[in-house]
């Protein structure tokens, strides 16, 4: 008989198996170069070759591991941004990215809109600060990125 102690880890291991087919289904590799580490990285990569545009995933440099890099273009991706010190983070990231690897390329944060933890006067505040900086903000929403709203899965 379980106990409802142990109804929690049930939840969790549903949970775990979840991520695991979500890696397996998008072949994700995290920290590994050339695979996207989410699928709103894996759906931003695709958008851009969709264009036209070549794109390298997870790329190494001497700063660490930019999301995505094209010829013109590098971008940090952070599936969930629910407070302002996430997107700090992402325009730091970004903007060391930028001048290692190409200080001429734009500069890009993408991440799924969150309302918790912040104010929308907030973030375009930041949106607006980051422009200051080159830094271009794009949120999408989880359902026009996910219409089957599957598991996000990684980071």
């Amino acid at each position: 008989m379980e106990t409802d102690f142990l109804e929690p880890f049930g939840v969790f291991k549903q949970w775990v198996r979840e991520i695991e087919q979500d890696r397996e289904r998008y072949n994700y590799g995290k920290k590994k170069p050339g695979r996207p580490e989410s699928k709103l990285e894996a759906l931003i990569g695709k958008s851009l070759e969709e264009q036209g545009v070549s794109v390298q995933y997870q790329v190494k440099c001497e700063a660490g591991i930019a999301d995505i890099v094209t010829p013109d273009a590098i971008y940090e991706v952070k599936p969930e941004i629910r407070y302002p010190a996430k997107l700090y983070e992402a325009i730091g990231q970004v903007l060391v990215y930028r001048q290692v690897i190409n200080p001429s390329a734009q500069a890009f944060v993408a991440g799924y809109s969150h309302t918790s933890g912040h104010s929308q006067e907030q973030l375009t505040a930041i949106q607006a600060a980051a422009r200051g900086f080159g830094v271009q903000i794009v949120f999408c929403s989880k359902e026009e990125a996910d219409p089957h709203g599957e598991s996000e899965g990684t980071r």
